[in-house]
């Protein structure tokens, strides 16, 4: 797996095992698929779930917080 990391200090080797433990998570629960976004960076950790598992920071708000809709 080629890992897009921006994070320097975590290695391909520990995003792997990273996505390895989700998936394992998944089969004992009996879970066929997971969905996992983040609603863009900034003050407010939005970022966390998809930063932790793929190294990715979405570093502009794509989704804002409408209240009745994702609030």
């Amino acid at each position: 797996m080629q890992s897009t990391a921006t994070t320097a200090s975590i290695s391909s080797e520990e995003y792997e095992r990273r996505i390895a433990n989700l998936r394992t998570q998944l089969a004992a629960d009996d879970i066929d698929a997971v969905v996992i976004w983040a609603r863009g960076g900034g003050t407010v950790e939005r970022f966390a779930n998809v930063q932790y598992l793929c190294g990715h920071y979405p570093f502009f708000p794509i989704i804002r917080d409408v209240p009745g809709a994702w609030a």
